[in-house]
């Protein structure tokens, strides 16, 4: 799961559940939507409007994409989600 910077990480698992948990990173701002795409990468949405991605435990330096301009993140508005294309490049 994702540790945003003012939240603290909690189980949602009962003690002996057959679930495992893993932070895969750490220090993000709210991030609203996660996709997996190939090359084990994870593009995690941000509620201002940032795509960042993720690949082998690192987050990337550089964006995937910014429309923070374009997004009001007021509230429980910004970008909700995200989804990639089935055909989404390697």
């Amino acid at each position: 799961f994702l540790s945003p910077a003012s939240a603290l990480a909690q189980s949602q698992f009962e003690p002996g559940s057959p679930f495992a948990e893993d932070v895969v990173l750490n220090d993000l701002p709210p991030a609203t939507a996660v996709a997996f795409g190939p090359e084990n990468r994870i593009f995690v949405a941000l509620k201002d409007g940032i795509v960042r991605v993720a690949q082998n435990g690192a987050l990337l330096a550089m964006p995937f994409i910014d429309i923070s301009q374009e997004t009001h993140r007021r509230t429980d508005r910004g970008l909700g989600g995200i989804a990639l294309d089935p055909q989404f490049p390697v």
